[in-house]
């Protein structure tokens, strides 16, 4: 399948250099594409990725995770992608895992990459995780282990229609959980795959993720 990958960004300059180049010796066997979508990073970060021959969304200032991710897949949409591939720009999801989602993704409308032990979190963001788990399982359940995960692919020969009709909530920081509440509200019911995978922990640099995105987020849960 004809691959874009997604990668948000605000000041991931130490780590764009090592995991666009990691996405390309992993995905050298298919057509792909990177696109970055920037919010405003002050450490060359969009500079950097450009030189990688990544393409790059600066949208100067930040505007919300779960608004990044939907310009992101819009492009890849746009682009005449087959999958796109949403994933943290800070090397906690393994690039080599990359492939196996959009294998899977051919055979799914949506292939969720499902964390196995949470080892590499402070205590603090794994009782928020918890929490917000429980809440997510409670909105929408339907069997699936990981409905936190930001590390998923997506069909767009599928999907790329309920994408353009999407609005998500700028600062939720939850997209895919979000994303499978409106299909379900749409009517549709999409073939979900899901792959287990080691979360790994941040090389550089620090979280994004404030008080604000966490209240977001639940407000949004509440709120569908």
């Amino acid at each position: 399948m004809r691959t874009c990958v997604v990668l948000p960004t605000i000041n991931e300059a130490d780590n764009i250099v090592i995991i666009i180049p990691a996405l390309r010796f992993y995905l050298r066997g298919l057509d792909h594409g990177v696109v970055v979508v920037d919010d405003g990073s002050t450490d060359g970060t969009p500079t950097l990725a450009a030189e990688l021959g990544a393409y790059v969304i600066e949208r100067g200032r930040r505007l919300g995770l779960g608004s990044a991710i939907h310009a992101g897949l819009t492009y890849c949409v746009g682009g005449g992608f087959d999958a796109g591939v949403v994933m943290d720009a800070d090397l906690q999801h393994p690039p080599r895992v990359v492939p196996t989602l959009v294998s899977e993704c051919s055979r799914a409308d949506i292939c969720i990459g499902v964390r196995v032990g949470r080892d590499s979190l402070p205590f603090y963001r794994r009782v928020v995780s918890s929490a917000a788990e429980w809440l997510a399982k409670l909105a929408y359940g339907d069997g699936i282990t990981d409905l936190m995960s930001g590390f998923f692919a997506v069909n767009l020969n599928t999907m790329g229609k309920y994408i353009a009709g999407f609005t998500p909530t700028p600062r939720n920081y939850k997209y895919l959980l979000e994303f499978l509440m409106y299909l379900r509200r749409a009517g549709a019911s999409p073939r979900i795959s899901q792959v287990p995978y080691r979360q790994l922990a941040r090389v550089n640099g620090a979280s994004k993720m404030g008080l604000g995105e966490v209240i977001t987020y639940f407000m949004t849960v509440m709120r569908k």
